[in-house]
């Protein structure tokens, strides 16, 4: 499955945010269905761009319907701080959609039996699994609605994942006691 084909299949109606999106985001293309919501620390090139930190966004919580993360999560030293802030940015029963490159890949376990890099890019901190994105989810507040790939199911080249927002994340629920809220 393509990644437009699963942020169409599982993204609900309303306020979306592309967080992470590069100078090309692939909500793009919903533009019609979605109010959309570019976010990236480095490019500014739309309407209604918000130049941030994945990690620090600058709106209210739970101001979006669904958050789509394609290819970020894996770049972050950090991913729970990523998911306490998506947690953070959903309405309850919200969508958060991450997309991340596939360890378990045929093209990467093709490379590693060659004996080539199969690392991928020098940012990525983190290899995910199917099962470690599933069970990180679960931790930071969200329930699994739909997992898919890339490709070929359990070998494609990027795992396709989207949860559902059932409470708060323990992070977020950790600050607000710290700030008194």
């Amino acid at each position: 499955m393509k990644r437009t084909e699963f942020l169409q299949k599982y993204a609900h109606p309303g306020r979306l945010l592309d967080l992470g999106c590069g100078s090309y985001f692939l909500s793009a293309g919903l533009a019609g269905e979605y109010e959309l919501y570019p976010a990236d620390r480095d490019v500014y090139l739309y309407d209604k761009f918000v130049r941030c930190e994945a990690f620090n966004v600058p709106y209210t919580d739970g101001y979006f319907d669904t958050v789509f993360a394609g290819e970020l999560i894996e770049h972050n030293c950090n991913p729970g701080l990523l998911l306490a802030e998506i947690n953070r940015l959903l309405r309850w029963g919200g969508r958060a959609i991450i997309t991340t490159p596939n360890p378990y890949s045929f093209e990467r376990m093709k490379n590693s039996l060659l004996g080539r890099d199969t690392l991928g890019n020098y940012d990525h901190y983190i290899l995910f699994s199917p099962a470690s994105i599933e069970k990180l989810m679960i931790r930071y507040g969200f329930s699994i609605v739909g997992m898919g790939y890339k490709g070929l199911p359990r070998i494609g080249a990027h795992i396709l994942a989207c949860a559902e927002k059932v409470s708060e994340s323990p992070a977020v629920t950790g600050l607000r006691r710290v700030e008194g809220k």
